[in-house]
């Protein structure tokens, strides 16, 4: 049986919430807490607790959203899943719009050579959301 192009893009966005945020198994072994580990200056009194929420089947400006907080700091990123990267201008042209309408840091993530790929670079945007 073939896979539509809404099961795809609802598999990636499990991939991506699973490659940030770990699993059930393992909660702290997800992506983003070796990023925020590594944004601090010094070793978290707290270990980061992160939150991701899939918004099913949405059509707005994000597909997933990650709520953290580590060390009294608390911070909200949106995610867009694409199988496909859009363009370098539209991708930045909407990060733009998201972050004046919204107050939200955004990102895309999307599939390269069978990698998740994110724009702009996830390091940049949890160090900027920590300072």
């Amino acid at each position: 049986m073939a896979i539509t192009k809404y099961q795809s893009g609802a598999n990636f966005e499990r991939r991506v919430l699973r490659y940030l945020i770990g699993d059930n198994t393992s909660p702290t072994h997800g992506y983003l807490h070796t990023l925020i580990s590594a944004a601090f200056s010094h070793t978290p009194t707290t270990p980061p607790n992160l939150y991701g929420l899939r918004a099913a089947g949405s059509r707005g400006d994000f597909d997933l959203i990650i709520i953290g907080s580590a060390d009294n700091l608390q911070w909200v990123c949106g995610i867009q899943c694409k199988t496909k990267r859009p363009s370098y201008a539209s991708m930045a042209s909407d990060l733009r719009r998201i972050r004046d309408q919204h107050k939200i840091n955004g990102v895309y993530a999307y599939r390269e050579k069978q990698k998740v790929t994110f724009y702009p670079e996830l390091d940049n945007v949890i160090s900027k959301l920590i300072q």
